[in-house]
């Protein structure tokens, strides 16, 4: 497996499977049905124009040609923390999970973190998501806050 750092140009040549991927990843999530594989590429082409812009960092996964995951995060300054890239998506195709390449993926952007004068990395997960919260855990990640919802009958 080899990561690389993904360009406009190579987000271009891998808008499809990253289209596919941005939607799997939201899928996920409680929105699921809300948003659409239009959302998603849409998505992806936002992000093809970011990287144009250097306003994201994204890394891929390549078995061979095949892109079996991607990682993307983007400078978000949080309160008085002006330092911070926050991590928008990871995604990993399922037949690819459970060889570390998670963990590479990360790596990764710690280390385009540090040389970059960044002082935290930080993200967002599913309440429900226990497999990915025992994961960043694991990577080093703590929990700094939550977010808690209460539903509104009509």
């Amino acid at each position: 497996m080899e990561i690389r750092k993904i360009d406009s140009v190579l987000c271009h040549e891998y808008r499809e499977t990253i289209s596919r991927y941005i939607y799997k990843s939201v899928v996920n999530s409680r929105f699921m049905d809300s948003y659409t594989e239009e959302d998603a590429r849409a998505k992806c082409g936002e992000l093809e124009h970011y990287l144009e812009q250097d306003k994201a960092v994204v890394y891929g996964a390549f078995d061979g040609d095949q892109m079996a995951g991607f990682i993307w995060a983007y400078d978000y300054p949080f309160r008085e923390d002006r330092n911070r890239l926050y991590i928008s998506i990871i995604y990993l195709d399922p037949s690819f999970r459970g060889q570390h390449i998670g963990q590479q993926l990360i790596a990764a952007v710690r280390t385009y973190a540090a040389d970059n004068g960044y002082r935290a990395l930080f993200l967002h997960t599913e309440g429900h998501n226990t497999g990915a919260q025992a994961f960043y855990a694991a990577m080093g990640f703590a929990v700094e806050r939550l977010q808690l919802v209460e539903e509104i009958d009509k």
